[in-house]
C-alpha cells in the first residue's frame, strides 16, 4: 500500500512540475510576442526626425 501512496504522491509532484514548466514556457513566449509587436510599432528614430522637420515645415 505505501508503495503506491509513494507513486501517487511522485507522480503528482512530477505533473505540478510539468504543469509549472509549461506556463513559464508560455509566458516567456507571450512576452517575447509583445517585445516584437513594441519593435515594429515604435517609429525609427529617423522616421521620427523626418515627423518632426515636417511639423516645422508645415507650420511655418
Amino acid at each position: 500500500m505505501d508503495d503506491f501512496k509513494e507513486m501517487y504522491y511522485h507522480l503528482a509532484h512530477e505533473v505540478e512540475r510539468a504543469k509549472r514548466i509549461l506556463e513559464k514556457a508560455q509566458q516567456d513566449c507571450e512576452e517575447m510576442y509583445l517585445a516584437q509587436g513594441e519593435e515594429a510599432a515604435a517609429p525609427s528614430a529617423e522616421a521620427a526626425g523626418d515627423t518632426a522637420e515636417e511639423k516645422d515645415t508645415a507650420s511655418a
